[in-house]
């Protein structure tokens, strides 16, 4: 039968010890260890060691040694390490104290030294989840890694750009070596120790949080729901398992049960831990774009100015959630999870690699570079992550497992060709985060067309149309598919005003094909008391919570000066009221296209009021009414064209105008309304331009539309 000793070397040294109730020295020590006093600690641990060779005081020793983390600190905590081994003989429980000293700077011999162990006690849980842990560990390294096979040479004068193209400063002669295989192998050991842990002891909470972490870290969320939930009540006051439920709700799209958990995760958070998800966290992001230094404001506006920042960012206001702050509070759980420092135990939105978390959210890719030696060439660990919109390296310069933003004109081995350190002080100040809106369904495709009108019969309204196609595919095909719409009015600081919210059955809605698209034609029509500033159109499909939010602002139509309305293309305009026609602007019928695209074949339209025109003594207005189209390409205009061909139509007053015309009417509020040939146009991209000159009040004004031309 083999016997397995708590040792590193096989002696028959025998030690003497007393226990800690008599050890003065010992206690000392551990007093000035919480107090930070670590001259005083190691000097009164030794002293222990010395007077009556204290096994508790090696161990402390060896944690102070390992904390400081140089090269010459983790010899010294090895050495300290083995004589305390010496003296603890088979006792399990302080092997297990021993081995997972080990584990911060020897892992593969902990990794061994656990193995032994389970050979005396096979069935001990603790042992299970340690070497779950080590694996794990050793699984994040290799996952999506890769390395050098050698080294051509080091560019002295390295290039700083930021290119997906320049991974690397080190020129190589082969390919790189993938460690996928490695990877693979490590999760499957690491599930099947963790598992077994769970096995011998079912509440064992730390199992169950690393079996997560590993599931989590593999992209494996279903897995990692299906293991926590059922444990709800083992972890029902603890708020990291609200918060991993949350975070893994929330990665699978289930947002109302994302909300649900993290609201709970921060009631039963202690204060500090709650600060840095509401404030701190927040108070960093703010700190880029404030106009002064952040620590000049109080506590009370920092406050006020994270309320109206999360205002501002919603995206969705038909839920009872802020989708941005579920965001936040996700990147916050990421940082923590795997960004905190190894070494200071700082929170992890506070490193390099969480703070680009924090602002930026999960890389598109990430690739691990592992470290190498070739002749006088030193390479570190370095980390790669890609987004859509630039590229970032990270180098773990001491080989402590603390990445830092790659510089490497500081020598820091980074396998990164760019500066990563001068790219964030330069994207901090110009994006201070980035944030595309997610929903807890998919991103519906919507093409609106929104206008603004002054009422005509009560000048106290103002109306708002907002017409909109709606794909067919959208609809997943099935009539009659319920969508909830909401239209929601903001103050200049984002508070909601108003709100209407009304329901869409698309059942007897029309439907209508443009440029091979199948679409359902919807228009509402709104009225609000003076409305002007901020508002939301939102649409959200109740089968699936798919959603799209618009986002615009309304000017005000109540000054006294003259003033245009929104122009607005139409497949038709009449007089008569046919059930085809949408909106009805005091008997104008309006057929509106918000695809602001026609064929050449296709009679055009244009519509728009005028409000507030000045009179004259004799009681009539004065105006002069200029249209010109412009074709457009890539955004810039490139000639305006020579003529318009048959331009006609009808003001209020029954006089016919044409595309430059000296008006007087009887009305200061005129409803103005063109037919527009545009058949032998080339097709392309164009901007209407309309120009209104009060000759009476001497002011001018113009709006513009664009709109293109297909055959």
């Amino acid at each position: 039968m083999k016997i397995i000793f708590c040792i590193l070397f096989i002696t028959e040294l025998i030690f003497s010890q007393t226990s800690s109730d008599e050890n003065s020295n010992h206690r000392k020590g551990l007093e000035f260890l919480k107090t930070g006093d670590t001259i005083n600690a190691v000097l009164y641990l030794g002293k222990s060691i010395e007077s009556s060779n204290y096994a508790d005081s090696y161990l402390e020793l060896a944690k102070i040694k390992i904390k400081k983390n140089t090269p010459n600190s983790r010899n010294e905590a090895l050495d300290i390490l083995k004589k305390a081994s010496l003296i603890y003989g088979n006792n399990i429980t302080v092997c297990l104290d021993y081995a997972r000293l080990l584990e911060d700077f020897a892992p593969g011999s902990a990794d061994s030294y656990y193995l032994d162990l389970l050979e005396l006690e096979p069935r001990n849980a603790h042992i299970y989840y340690r070497l779950g842990v080590l694996k794990t560990n050793e699984f994040k390294d290799y996952f999506k890694s890769r390395q050098k096979t050698s080294a051509k040479n080091i560019s002295s004068n390295t290039d700083s750009s930021n290119t997906e193209s320049s991974f690397s400063r080190f020129e190589t002669e082969s390919l790189d070596l993938f460690y996928d295989e490695f990877a693979d192998e490590d999760f499957k050991i690491a599930e099947e120790h963790l598992q077994m842990s769970i096995e011998i002891d079912p509440d064992f909470k730390e199992a169950y949080l690393q079996l997560f972490y590993l599931y989590e870290y593999a992209g494996k969320y279903d897995e990692s729901l299906e293991l926590l939930l059922p444990k709800k009540k083992l972890f029902e006051n603890i708020s990291s398992y609200h918060l991993y439920i949350g975070l893994l709700y929330y990665k699978t799209g289930k947002f109302e049960n994302s909300y649900q958990n993290f609201r709970t995760a921060l009631k039963l958070m202690d204060f500090n831990k709650k600060m840095e998800f509401e404030y701190h966290s927040v108070k960093k992001l703010l700190a880029s774009i404030v106009e002064k230094d952040i620590e000049e404001y109080s506590y009370d506006q920092i406050l006020d100015m994270i309320d109206y920042y999360w205002r501002l960012k919603e995206p969705l206001h038909l839920t009872d959630f802020n989708e941005r702050v579920l965001e936040h509070y996700s990147r916050l759980a990421v940082a923590d999870l795997h960004f905190r420092s190894k070494n200071s135990n700082e929170s992890g939105w506070k490193t390099d690699q969480g703070e680009i978390i924090l602002r930026y959210g999960e890389p598109k890719e990430r690739i691990r570079y592992r470290p190498w030696i070739d002749d006088d060439v030193v390479a570190s660990k370095t980390d790669v992550w890609i987004y859509d919109y630039m590229t970032l390296g990270f180098s773990d310069q001491y080989w402590s497992g603390d990445f830092k933003y790659s510089a490497p004109y500081a020598n820091d081995g980074s396998q990164f060709r760019g500066n990563t350190h001068d790219v964030v002080n330069d994207i901090f100040k110009t994006a201070n985060e980035v944030y595309i809106p997610e929903f807890e369904g998919p991103t519906l495709d919507l093409v609106s067309q929104i206008a603004v009108f002054r009422g005509l019969e009560d000048t106290r309204k103002t109306d708002l149309y907002i017409n909109y196609l709606l794909p067919c595919k959208d609809t997943m095909w099935i009539e009659g598919t319920r969508f909830l719409t909401g239209i929601h009015q903001f103050d200049d600081e984002y508070n909601k005003v108003s709100g209407i919210v009304d329901s869409v059955n698309l059942k007897g809605i029309s439907r209508g094909t443009i440029d091979t698209t199948e679409y359902y034609f919807v228009s509402s029509h709104s009225e609000f008391e003076k409305a002007k500033g901020n508002f939301a159109f939102e649409i959200l499909r109740q089968s699936d919570k798919g959603a799209v939010s618009n986002r615009f602002k309304i000017e005000d139509y109540y000054s006294k000066s003259v003033m245009i309305s929104d122009p607005l293309l139409c497949f038709n305009i009449s007089e008569d009221n046919e059930e085809l026609f949408t909106i009805d602007r005091n008997g104008v019928y309006l057929f509106p296209n918000p695809l602001n695209l026609f064929t050449r074949k296709d009679n055009i339209y244009l519509y728009f009021e005028i409000y507030n025109l000045a009179k004259q003594e004799s009681g009539l207005t004065d105006y002069n009414l200029n249209t010109t189209i412009t074709a457009v390409e890539e955004g810039k205009i490139v000639k305006t064209l020579d003529a318009i061909l048959d331009i006609v139509g009808i003001n209020s007053e029954g006089e016919k105008i044409s595309l430059s015309s000296s008006m007087k009417a009887m009305n200061n509020t005129e409803q103005v309304y063109y037919q527009i040939d545009l058949s032998k146009v080339a097709v392309g991209k164009y901007k209407l331009n309309i120009e209104i000159e009060d000759k009476v009040s001497d002011k001018i004004v113009s709006k513009n539309i664009e709109f293109s031309l297909i055959n």
